[in-house]
């Protein structure tokens, strides 16, 4: 506590014995009150966030083939990823109900974006998470990727829109929810 702070808390009218009590109040209760306060607040750790942040590792691909640590490592980042992203699918669909719920029999025409939004996200979770199982690594998801990039380079003829399900099953997709 800086100088002026003090004389500022000091009387400047009022008897003798009350400016003493004042005093006395001032230097030997409030003082090494806010004093102790101040060290305290100071020498405490940063304040903690909701989230923890982790650096990123690298990704299945880039480890070695017996580099078992590096493996272990991009499987709990993948988890942490799959985490994430189910909870951001959660939200997606908690704002779509919501949607529905508010808007009822309008709910097509005023919750379109919304609507939109879930069902591009969820279709992307499924792409990349979607038929894996239970005990899912790092590694088989990235195998399924690689097998999923292989099949759409050979079936070119069979996409018509460049995307890795026709729009029958898209329909399919959307409607299975």
């Amino acid at each position: 506590m800086d100088r002026s702070e003090v004389e500022l808390l000091k009387p400047e009218t009022g008897s003798q014995m009350y400016k003493a009590w004042q005093g006395f109040m001032l230097k030997y209760i409030y003082l090494p009150a806010k004093n102790l306060n101040t060290w305290i607040i100071s020498h405490r750790n940063p304040p903690v966030y909701y989230h923890r942040k982790f650096n990123r590792v690298k990704d299945v691909d880039q480890c070695y083939t017996d580099d078992f640590p590096c493996y272990y490592e991009a499987n709990l980042q993948f988890l942490r990823d799959r985490e994430i992203d189910s909870a951001i699918i959660n939200i997606l669909r908690r704002r779509r109900d919501y949607c529905n719920f508010y808007f009822g029999r309008e709910a097509l025409h005023k919750c379109e974006k919304v609507i939109k939004d879930f069902d591009e996200a969820y279709m992307n979770y499924f792409v990349k998470y979607g038929d894996l199982g239970q005990k899912i690594t790092a590694r088989y998801c990235f195998m399924k990727q690689k097998h999923r990039m292989i099949w759409e380079r050979r079936n070119k003829k069979l996409l018509k829109d460049g995307s890795p399900l026709s729009t029958a099953e898209n329909d399919n997709f959307t409607n299975y929810q």
